[in-house]
């Protein structure tokens, strides 16, 4: 039924929506011997497998193709690419036997093309929910939902070696510690605790962190995911919050600190229907959020002196979106939980009238496909696609 409805996106696309971006109403022939792009995609989660897609960017649209998979251990829930090495924490409780979660190194073998893991360790902190891997300065920085902690695994030569660090946190604050994310900008690290409403700043020293500042956050955000950019000759951050319905944006400072700017309204609460933050990304000048419970993502403008204006909360076509990715004004969104949807389908002929088809299918356990405007940054719909049960992460890879 998705693959029926990936057809469908693609014909509503094409009817409706391709005046709105000029450069696809050029006809392929028009390039003669020219191939259009594509990009190879993953999806991973709760399960033992991991979807790869392809991306196909078309002359008036694109679509996505499901084309194998490969066998891993479970739970992988976030996956980072550096260079040809592929690293994925394991969100989990015990790992090699012992208390924590777990993070490890895998490779595509150039014989078989499957994903061959390299090596692998217990992060010695539960749950982890987030890895940055910065080769340069040989180091993996992990965000340990469960654990409340943040762990640094020392590198060579992109090899894992060891945990040289675990810090924890939680004292004093509103709950339990729950970092969500490690980030870089700039020289400085920052880890997103939605626990305890807070952003900490930290300088890499001789391999291990140390901390410079902390960012309390609104009381009740319990802040998610964290992104940067700059625009307008200046650098901001934008945070998504999980518990509360709002956008925070923070000034940047050449020094790294945060100041906070503005709280912006995020997604429409429709009746009873819980509104959870979950991620957020810059692209072009924009800001893309998702909401889980009414599954959007909010476009938001980035304008003069960096202040943000919403201006469009797109409808997803479920209403878990766990996790999405952009790239090259694709966006791929992930609905992780199931939901029975009536859609009508309504045309408009000139001739004969309205012409309605009602469709009644399963949302959850998909990939959605939406293109980007890249004249307004609006959102246009496309179709889904079956993922593994429990998705979690949805990337573009190399």
């Amino acid at each position: 039924m998705l693959a029926f409805e990936a057809f469908l996106g693609l014909l509503v696309f094409d009817f409706l929506y391709t005046p709105i971006s000029g450069w696809h109403q050029l006809p392929i022939s028009v390039y003669p011997g020219v191939l259009t792009p594509s990009y190879k995609t993953l999806v991973s989660g709760y399960n033992s497998e991991i979807a790869l897609f392809r991306v196909q960017k078309g002359p008036t649209s694109n679509f996505l193709v499901k084309e194998k998979s490969w066998a891993v251990d479970p739970d992988l829930s976030w996956i980072t690419q550096v260079n040809g090495s592929f690293y994925a924490i394991h969100e989990v409780f015990e790992f090699q036997g012992k208390p924590g979660g777990g993070l490890s190194r895998w490779q595509i073998d150039n014989v078989s093309g499957n994903l061959v893991k390299q090596e692998e360790l217990n992060l010695e902190s539960t749950g982890p929910a987030h890895v940055l891997v910065d080769q340069e300065n040989g180091v993996a920085v992990t965000g340990n939902y469960g654990g409340g902690s943040i762990s640094v695994v020392s590198l060579n030569n992109q090899k894992l070696v060891e945990v040289v660090q675990v810090l924890n946190y939680g004292e004093g604050c509103r709950d339990k510690s729950h970092p969500h994310q490690v980030i870089k900008f700039g020289d400085l690290y920052y880890a997103v605790d939605l626990g305890c409403d807070a952003i900490y700043s930290f300088r890499l020293n001789s391999g291990k962190l140390e901390q410079v500042s902390t960012v309390q956050v609104e009381e009740g955000c319990g802040p998610r995911h964290m992104v940067f950019t700059g625009q307008s000759g200046s650098n901001m951050a934008a945070v998504v919050c999980e518990l509360a319905n709002n956008v925070l944006t923070f000034d940047v400072g050449s020094n790294g600190s945060l100041t906070f700017k503005q709280k912006a309204e995020f997604a429409t609460n429709a009746g009873e229907d819980p509104i959870y933050g979950a991620e957020i990304l810059a692209h072009n000048g924009y800001f893309y959020a998702s909401s889980r419970g009414v599954g959007v993502i909010v476009v938001y403008k980035i304008g003069y002196g960096n202040q943000i204006n919403k201006i469009q909360e797109f409808k997803l076509h479920g209403i878990w979106p766990r996790s999405f990715a952009i790239k090259d004004n694709i966006i791929l969104a992930l609905d992780q939980k199931e939901q029975t949807v009536l859609f009508l389908f309504e045309i408009f002929f000139l001739q004969y009238g309205y012409s309605a088809i009602l469709f009644i299918f399963t949302t959850g356990d998909s990939v959605q496909i939406i293109t980007i405007n890249p004249y307004t940054g609006e959102l246009v719909a496309g179709g889904s696609l079956d993922t593994p049960t429990g998705p979690a992460y949805v990337m573009f890879y190399d």
